[in-house]
């Protein structure tokens, strides 16, 4: 079934702020939309998807150089889309809750087990490897998307580079694949050519991106930190 919305998702999704502010002093704007997109099994409002888009994009200077001056230009319009969103419907911006949407993207539920998290039988088998205690604590909390605890997880001396039931698995290595994976399907959709339907895999997609490339930058930030003291 055709979305009645979905141009004004296209629009937003997109970045095109002229066609948002056009569907919206046409009267054609779905006020719904604001609660929730309906694409995602917790809402989504639409509202987030600039921010997603921002947190997703990061650093211009971290795409490939052949594409950065589109990137940029997006990110651009990304900003705008979200000033003229939080403008119109008085939309105060808050930190995303990457936890409610983990059942939409590679992730572990909240209240999943460690043994589930890691894919092991036992949760002993984590340690065969030289990984500690608090190692393996934030390795399920990274990939819960718990980003309040993995931080007090890093402050700690947790060390996301600790190898997991595998041998070579690890968090950062983890979150970095999939922040590659994502970030080529959002470049594809961005530079290749707008899908004529917003489904819910673009959505996935983008929140998917959004959570991943915020975590990569937590564990970068304390890696960071413990190489300029090195």
């Amino acid at each position: 079934m055709t979305n009645p919305c979905q141009e004004v998702i296209k629009a937003v999704f997109y970045a095109n702020p002229e066609k948002l502010r056009q569907l919206i002093d046409e009267g054609r704007f779905c006020g719904r939309l604001l609660e929730d997109t309906g694409m995602l099994v917790s809402p989504l409002p639409i509202w987030r998807i600039p921010q997603l888009w921002e947190a997703s994009i990061g650093e211009v200077s971290e795409w490939h150089k052949d594409v950065q001056y589109l990137i940029e230009d997006f990110k651009s319009r990304v900003l705008h889309m979200k000033e003229l969103i939080s403008r119109t419907f008085d939309i105060l911006y808050t930190p995303i809750d990457y936890q409610q949407y983990t059942g939409d993207f590679y992730a572990s539920a909240p209240d999943e087990s460690m043994e589930d998290a890691l894919w092991v039988d036992d949760i002993k088998e984590a340690y065969k490897n030289g990984a500690r205690p608090i190692d393996v604590e934030l390795y399920c909390a990274g990939v819960k998307f718990d980003f309040p605890r993995v931080e007090e997880l890093l402050m700690q001396g947790a060390d996301p580079d600790a190898p997991m039931e595998d041998g070579d698995n690890c968090l950062s290595k983890r979150i970095l694949d999939e922040c590659a994976f994502l970030s080529t399907r959002l470049e594809h959709a961005l530079i290749d050519g707008h899908h004529e339907v917003i489904d819910t895999q673009d959505m996935a997609d983008l929140v998917g991106s959004a959570a991943h490339e915020e975590m990569l930058r937590l564990l970068n930030k304390y890696a960071r930190k413990e190489d300029s003291e090195e």
